[in-house]
């Protein structure tokens, strides 16, 4: 009898908010993503005006990729290819997209936070700094890209045009990833060489 009831209570329809978590979540932090990553385009100018070092083809790179899957692909047919019914490779993609940037942001902006006050950044650090992208680049890139592709069916059904760019920008992901990787590979290895000379 109590097997039965366990059954009975397993085969009950879930609520519809414990049904689609994800989509909740999608939808609450799509603000907070859109914001952040609209702010990210500072970056790019603060790089074209020399306020910092960075390149400007890869900062440019880096923050089109994010703001076309916050404003072409989330903010459209987020409800589409991440929470609903059969979408678990979108969800899966939307947690790697938005855990890569986080854990990359958080260690990037407070690596740029601690050198802006005039504080010597702690050597685990700039560890991070320079060494969680091997790991955290190739999740967040697969991310990105699972996503546009998930978004080129309900992109057709909107627009071909629109389906046909998000075709081409899968496409320049692949020598844009290259370029990345081994910027970030050239980077690390600059600044921990002169990190060794000074120690």
């Amino acid at each position: 009898m109590e097997h039965m009831s366990l059954l009975h209570s397993q085969s009950r329809p879930r609520s519809p908010c414990l049904q689609q978590p994800l989509l909740n979540l999608q939808h609450n932090l799509q603000p907070l993503l859109l914001a952040t990553q609209s702010l990210a385009f500072l970056e790019v100018l603060h790089s074209v005006v020399g306020i910092v070092r960075a390149s400007f083809f890869t900062t440019a790179i880096q923050v089109a990729s994010r703001l076309l899957v916050v404003w072409g692909v989330l903010t459209p047919f987020g409800g589409e290819i991440v929470g609903a019914r059969g979408t678990q490779v979108g969800d899966y993609a939307y947690l790697g997209c938005v855990g890569a940037w986080g854990i990359t942001e958080v260690i990037r902006y407070g690596y740029f936070a601690i050198t802006l006050c005039g504080g010597n950044v702690p050597a685990w650090w700039t560890w991070l700094r320079y060494n969680t992208f091997y790991v955290l680049y190739p999740i967040g890139i697969t991310s990105e890209w699972t996503l546009i592709f998930k978004a080129l069916g309900p992109a057709g059904d909107l627009s071909p045009l629109f389906q046909y760019i998000l075709i081409a920008v899968l496409v320049i992901y692949f020598p844009g990833t290259y370029i990345l990787y081994t910027h970030m590979i050239a980077q690390r290895r600059k600044v921990l060489r002169g990190k060794k000379r000074t120690d």
